[in-house]
């Protein structure tokens, strides 16, 4: 089958083999009519003519029709010159009808077939991957489009002829590639060798076509990469020197809270005890100010995972429950899509009902299905919240009245598209919901 192929490709891609064939196939069938009719002979040579009209309507399409037509002219003719008996004649008009019956079919499937090609030609050429073709029993390329030959380097005919070993290094990932034992590989990332002996980065998938020949498309990734590396690398050294000026303002910012609770003792004076006591609570509101941006510097930093809701809320307990607030999660082995600090945000809404809530008692989770979206809910019996402060108590400029574990709660869940609403009455309790998108969320068996 590969070698067929190969003779096909060979025929299609070299200018003139196939008008060729189509001549030497169209005399072989006249001289052979010739000789049969000579001879006495109607019958089976007609099947000879199958080949040139074939090769004719294929290769030439409307062209070769008009040819096929005038070759089964001479056939008509021929046998009425040999043989002009009505019997022989009606059997020769039925096999030329037929004859043009094929032409027609054979014409219409090749223009078909040259339609398709044209256009999936066109995204091939201009595609904005680099695409190769090979063989796979050789792992020899036998096509590649523009973009692969401006990534490697290589031209178009150089990367002809050249194997897949020749453009990627890794000699396990070709010998994956060539023998197909990972199947069809999407988005994997790799290196490939230049013209120049350079190696850059790339993003490629690969499959096959028909069993017989392997595609694989990639994508140059290389500055991407290094573009990446370097805002990491900046932000590492940014978050280093957030974390020693910050450490070093909370040592400076702890001896001036020393001396001034020192001051108020000393003091005599009872205005400046008041002085000193505006001065400690700017104070403090600064200490939780800077403690907030060692928080939410982490924020969004690690990537996303699955985390399970009843853990996150077990860690919790302990905290909570030390105030003397019962905590109580009925809700099945939830698993939720989200920023590493998520765990951070059941601790924020529980802590935030023990701070803020008046006397709660009680702290209950619950979970239910809201369409597609799985809406998780965290609720207590204390005082609620006001309707005018329902949306206000997630904004950073209400710090001054809740502190921040709200505002840093809603940056968490917006990593991975989780939102946070109040939904409670006033008066009976908060009700914080946790609305969390399809796909973002599963629930264990």
């Amino acid at each position: 089958m590969g070698s067929l192929l190969s003779v096909r490709q060979c025929i299609e891609r070299t200018p003139g083999v196939s008008q060729l064939l189509i001549a030497l196939s169209a005399i072989f069938v006249i001289l052979l009519t010739l000789l049969a009719l000579s001879l006495g002979i109607t019958i089976i040579f007609q099947n000879a003519y199958y080949i040139p009209i074939i090769l004719a309507c294929y290769y030439c399409q409307r062209k070769g029709l008009y040819f096929s037509i005038l070759l089964v002219s001479f056939y008509f003719v021929s046998f009425l010159a040999f043989f002009p008996t009505v019997e022989v004649l009606i059997q020769a008009l039925v096999r030329a009808l037929f004859f043009l019956l094929i032409a027609v079919i054979v014409t219409h499937l090749s223009e078909v077939i040259t339609r398709e090609k044209s256009r999936y030609q066109e995204i091939f050429l201009n595609s904005e991957s680099g695409i190769l073709i090979w063989e796979r029993s050789t792992g020899q390329i036998t096509e590649a489009n523009p973009e692969a030959a401006r990534i490697t380097g290589y031209s178009e005919r150089d990367l002809t002829g050249m194997g897949i070993s020749d453009i990627f290094p890794d000699r396990e990932l070709t010998d994956a590639l060539l023998s197909g034992g990972e199947g069809i590989i999407r988005h994997r990332e790799g290196e490939i060798r230049c013209r120049d002996g350079t190696l850059r980065s790339v993003i490629f998938s690969s499959g096959w076509i028909d069993g017989i020949f392997g595609m694989l498309t990639f994508q140059d990734i290389t500055e991407k990469k290094r573009a990446q590396d370097a805002i990491s690398l900046s932000n590492r050294k940014l978050n280093l020197l957030n974390s020693i000026t910050r450490h070093d303002i909370l040592n400076s910012l702890t001896a001036l809270l020393g001396y001034l609770e020192l001051s108020k003792e000393l003091a005599k004076d009872d205005q400046v005890r008041t002085y000193i006591d505006s001065s400690l609570r700017a104070a403090e509101t600064i200490h939780r100010q800077i403690e907030f941006t060692r928080d939410y510097q982490d924020v969004g930093v690690k990537s996303p995972g699955w985390f399970s809701v009843p853990e996150l809320i077990e860690r919790q307990r302990g905290y909570i429950e030390h105030h003397g607030v019962r905590i109580e999660a009925d809700i099945p082995d939830i698993w939720v899509f989200a920023d590493p600090l998520i765990e951070r945000v059941f601790y924020n809404l529980m802590e935030n009902s023990v701070r803020h809530g008046g006397n709660v008692s009680r702290i209950w989770f619950s979970a239910e299905r809201e369409g597609n979206n799985l809406v998780i809910r965290c609720c207590d019996d204390g005082k609620g919240i006001p309707e005018n402060q329902k949306k206000a108590i997630f904004n950073r400029e209400y710090f001054q009245h809740s502190g921040f574990g709200l505002f840093l709660s809603r940056e968490i869940l917006a990593i991975t598209g989780i939102q946070i609403r109040e939904t409670g009455m006033p008066g009976q309790g908060a009700v914080f919901e946790l609305v969390v998108p399809s796909g973002s969320y599963r629930i264990a068996e």
